[in-house]
C-alpha cells in the first residue's frame, strides 16, 4: 500500500508540474525495459560479492520531447543470494527527468530523479521486507522513429530505512535499455492529407514587405507546431513563395526571410530544429497567374513539404 501511495502521489505532482512546460505535447509513451542490476552485497549475504542479474519491466512516461517529463516504472528481477537460492525483488518508482538537446539530429540526454519502493522477497527464514528508495540517473535517447524510440540509462539507487537485513544500508546500480511507443497512435490529428506531400498554410500572413508574422498567423502556427510534435517522425521544409510584383532578387530574399521566420516560430513552440529547414523560392513556383489580384494572392504563400 505504501508503494502504491508513493506512485500515485508523485504521479499527481508531476501531472500538475508538466503542463507548465509543454501542455500541447502528446499525452505519453509506453515502453519496455531490459537491463542488468547490481544488488548490494548486504542483501546478497555475508561473505558474498554483489550480484549482477537481469531485470525487466514496464515504463509509462509523458512525451520525452518535453523540457521536463515524468515517468512511472516497475522493474522485476531475481538475484543469487544466500543459500544459493534466488531472491525476487520488485521495484516501483515515479520521478522527473530534465531533458537536454544533444546535437542537431533529434537526440537528447537527460538527468532523472525518482522516489519509489522496493519489495524484497528473500528465501527461507530470511523473510521479506520492503523499503522506500530514491534514485538518480543519466541517460540518452535516440530520435523518434515510426517503430518507436530507443533510450539507455545508468542509475544509482539507495534503499532507505532499516527494515530487513539488520538495517544495513543498500545501494544498487542499474544499467537499462528500453524502447517506447507514443500512446496516441492513429488517433493523432492529421497534418498532411493522405497521399499528399505538401500543405499550404492558409492564413499565415506577414506585415507588408517584411518577415514579421501577424498575430493571426501565430495562432495558426501554434496548431501546426502541436501537430508536428504529435508526428515526431516527420521532417519538413518550410517553403516561402511570393508573387512577381517586385524585383526577382528582392522576392527571393523576402521569401527566404519569411520561411526562416516561420521555422523560428515553430522551433520556439517546441518543434526540434533538426526536423525543420527553411527555403525561399521567390516567384519561381507560382500556382496561379500573376496577372490578376486573386492569382497573386494565391502565389503569396507558405507551404510545408515533407522531406522524409
Amino acid at each position: 500500500m505504501r508503494a502504491l501511495f508513493l506512485v500515485v502521489a508523485f504521479s499527481l505532482l508531476a501531472s500538475l508540474t508538466a503542463p507548465a512546460f509543454a501542455s500541447d505535447l502528446a499525452p505519453g509513451e509506453l515502453g519496455l525495459l531490459l537491463g542488468l542490476s547490481r544488488l548490494d552485497r548486504d542483501v546478497v549475504g555475508p561473505g558474498r560479492k554483489a550480484d549482477w542479474s537481469p531485470v525487466y519491466g514496464l515504463r509509462f512516461g509523458t512525451d520525452m520531447d518535453r523540457r521536463v517529463s515524468y515517468f512511472l516504472e516497475g522493474i522485476y528481477g531475481r538475484f543469487d543470494t544466500v543459500l544459493d537460492e534466488k531472491s525476487a525483488i520488485f521495484e516501483t518508482r515515479a520521478g522527473l527527468e530534465r531533458n537536454f538537446p544533444l546535437g542537431t539530429a533529434g537526440s537528447n540526454w537527460y538527468l532523472a530523479g525518482a522516489l519509489g519502493y522496493a519489495d524484497a522477497n528473500l528465501p527461507g527464514a530470511l523473510g521479506d521486507f520492503a523499503r522506500p528508495l530514491v534514485s538518480a540517473g543519466i541517460g540518452i535517447r535516440a530520435p523518434a522513429k515510426p517503430w518507436g524510440r530507443f533510450h539507455a540509462e545508468v542509475r544509482e539507487e539507495w534503499w532507505l530505512g532499516d527494515e530487513g537485513i539488520n538495517g544495513f544500508d543498500v545501494a544498487n546500480t542499474q544499467v537499462l535499455v528500453g524502447v517506447s511507443w507514443g500512446l496516441r497512435g492513429e488517433g493523432r490529428s492529421r497534418l498532411f492529407e493522405k497521399g499528399h506531400q505538401s500543405l499550404v498554410l492558409e492564413g499565415v500572413n506577414f506585415i507588408t514587405d517584411s518577415a514579421e508574422l501577424t498575430a493571426g498567423s501565430r495562432k495558426i502556427l501554434n496548431r501546426v507546431a502541436a501537430s508536428l510534435k504529435e508526428w515526431r517522425e516527420v521532417d519538413v521544409e518550410v517553403e516561402g513563395h511570393t508573387d512577381s510584383v517586385a524585383d526577382p532578387a528582392y522576392n527571393m530574399d523576402l521569401s527566404q526571410r519569411r520561411a526562416e521566420s516561420v521555422r523560428a516560430y515553430l522551433e520556439s513552440r517546441g518543434v526540434a530544429p533538426s526536423r525543420l529547414r527553411a527555403r525561399g523560392y521567390g516567384e519561381t513556383r507560382p500556382v496561379a497567374s500573376n496577372d490578376t489580384p486573386e492569382g497573386r494572392s494565391l502565389n503569396r504563400r507558405v507551404e510545408l513539404r515533407k522531406t522524409n
